[in-house]
C-alpha cells in the first residue's frame, strides 16, 4: 500500500510539473507576441525619450516634432507642433518658450531648418 501511495504521489507530482511548465512556455510565448507586436518607434523618440509623454508616435492626431538648431550650431531644441499650440523644448525636454499671438519661438530665436522631423500620419 505503501509503495502505491509513493507511485500517485510521483505521478502527481510529474502531472502538476508539466502543467506549470506549459504554463510558463505560453506566458513566454505570449509576452514575446506583445514584444513583436509593438511597432518600432521613429527614429527622433529613441533619441528623446522624453518625447513619448507628449505624444504616442502610434496613437497621434496631427502633431508634429522638428529638431531645430540656432543660427551659430551652438544650441539644439525639439519644437513639439500640436493643432492648437507650438511649444519649444531643450534636448532634455524641459519648456523653453511657447509661442503666443506676439512671439514665434523659432523666429525669436532665430532657428535654421530641421535637422531631423517626425510628423503624425
Amino acid at each position: 500500500m505503501n509503495q502505491m501511495i509513493k507511485t500517485i504521489f510521483v505521478f502527481l507530482l510529474l502531472a502538476l510539473w508539466s502543467s506549470i511548465n506549459i504554463q510558463a512556455q505560453d506566458a513566454t510565448a505570449s509576452v514575446t507576441e506583445e514584444v513583436e507586436k509593438k511597432p518600432e518607434l521613429p527614429e527622433i523618440f529613441k533619441k528623446y525619450e522624453w518625447l513619448t509623454d507628449l505624444v504616442d508616435p502610434n496613437n497621434c492626431n496631427g502633431e508634429n516634432v522638428t529638431l531645430r538648431y540656432t543660427d551659430n550650431m551652438s544650441d539644439k531644441f525639439i519644437l513639439f507642433d500640436q493643432v492648437d499650440k507650438k511649444v519649444m523644448y531643450d534636448l532634455s525636454g524641459n519648456v523653453y518658450c511657447t509661442n503666443s499671438d506676439v512671439l514665434r519661438c523659432e523666429d525669436f530665436y532665430k532657428l535654421q531648418d530641421a535637422l531631423e522631423s517626425w510628423s503624425c500620419e
